[in-house]
């Protein structure tokens, strides 16, 4: 594999150290220098791709671009070590100074530079999961180190849960402790910037107590924050509403409304806290249908005499499939044709009255499912349904 940055890598490793820190550089070497960094940083950019596009197997550029990926990463790092952590934060200002910490400043900017380069320009292979310059972890760290404090002590006079801001500012903290600090990838950074914003988000916001709790629970939701800790303290909180209600009705219809809202949040895509784990948008929808189907199943054992008996002889019958049938009920609940309240009394009972297209006997689980989750093609065989419905008005024939 061809080194791209061999140039740079020669500048950086041997000849900056050649240099002492408060030797002022002749102006002819300074500007040759200057000028290499400059021709180098074009020539590796075009380098890139021409190879990407010489090559027609993806496993090859996916190699050569993360090697580089790496290997600019590495030059940054050491860059920095001349540098030293206080200049970091005036990394981006250059003085008239022909001296070394200009010379590093250059070709930091230049190295950073082609690091965002590939970033952009080959988003489909760079590694978010490989090792972020320790620059781009110390302003991350500066920021948060700054700004949590205030963000929390917001936040908590709001009256938020003190338990879920503990939760939520937990990656925060263990960042700024210095907690698996090498371990500090691209994605990682990412995840905690992103974190940061939606938390000074709320507390901006005019929201409190309850509210303000609702709201960080689907902004954590929304970042895929799949952490076991937050799936523990939203089962639990779950849990503590249902049983405040009186009734396996109201238990119920309260847990469908819970499994409503979580299915509905919008999830950041490619977005999560650990990549390799299951979503916690479908983890905590799998527990509630569970406590769902549960709490169903122990209103059928207790279910009263006074339980209305359908015909077993007697079933409408339907052209549609489950799926468009949920969708037509969905429809006729919402806009107030059905005016029953509990829809899973409604899904039951009409599970049990209906034949489909293809179904003789309707599971209403099936039926269930697809009310809440309705499907792109059902939606729009109804759209049909519905404008022949109007066709038919417009005739005249009533």
């Amino acid at each position: 594999m061809h080194d791209e940055l061999e140039i740079l890598e020669e500048l950086v490793k041997n000849n900056l150290t050649a240099f002492k820190p408060n030797v002022i550089l002749e102006k002819e070497a300074y500007e040759k220098i200057k000028e290499v960094i400059s021709n180098e940083t074009d020539r590796i950019k075009k380098a890139f791709v021409k190879k990407a596009f010489s090559w027609k197997k993806e496993k090859q550029v996916e190699f050569y671009i993360q090697y580089h990926q790496e290997v600019v990463v590495n030059l940054i790092d050491h860059v920095l070590e001349h540098i030293g952590p206080k200049a970091i934060g005036s990394i981006y200002k250059i003085s008239e100074l022909k001296n070394r910490l200009n010379l590093c400043k250059i070709i930091y900017q230049s190295l950073e530079h082609l690091l965002n380069y590939i970033e952009r320009h080959f988003s489909k292979y760079f590694n978010q999961d490989a090792k972020s310059p320790e620059s781009y972890r110390y302003i991350v760290h500066r920021d948060i180190k700054q700004k949590v404090p205030d963000i929390r002590y917001k936040l908590e006079s709001k009256q938020a849960d003190k338990r879920l801001l503990s939760i939520a500012f937990s990656p925060l903290d263990d960042f700024v402790e210095g907690v698996h600090r090498k371990e500090v990838s691209y994605r990682k950074l990412i995840y905690l910037k992103k974190l940061l914003n939606e938390l000074t988000d709320h507390a901006r916001s005019d929201l409190e107590n309850d509210k303000l709790d609702l709201q960080l629970c689907i902004a954590l939701c929304y970042l895929n924050f799949n952490t076991n800790k937050f799936y523990r303290f939203c089962t639990k909180e779950i849990t503590r509403n249902i049983h405040e209600q009186e009734s396996l009705s109201e238990q119920i219809e309260k847990l469908a409304y819970f499994l409503k809202l979580n299915n509905q949040i919008q999830v950041k895509p490619g977005f999560s806290w650990h990549p390799k784990a299951r979503s916690f948008q479908e983890q905590l929808s799998e527990w509630i249908s569970e406590e769902l189907y549960y709490l169903e199943k122990r209103k059928q054992l207790f279910s009263t005499s006074n339980s209305i008996e359908v015909q077993k002889d007697f079933k409408f019958k339907t052209d549609l499939s489950v799926p468009q049938l949920a969708f037509y009920l969905k429809l006729m609940m919402e806009t107030g044709v059905i005016k029953n309240k509990n829809a899973l009394e409604v899904i039951r009972f009409t599970s049990g009255i209906v034949q489909t297209k293809h179904t003789e006997n309707v599971s209403w689980g099936s039926l269930r499912t697809k009310y809440y989750q309705p499907e792109r093609h059902a939606v729009e065989v109804i759209k049909g349904v519905v404008i022949e419905f109007l066709n038919q008005i417009r005739k005249g024939r009533y």
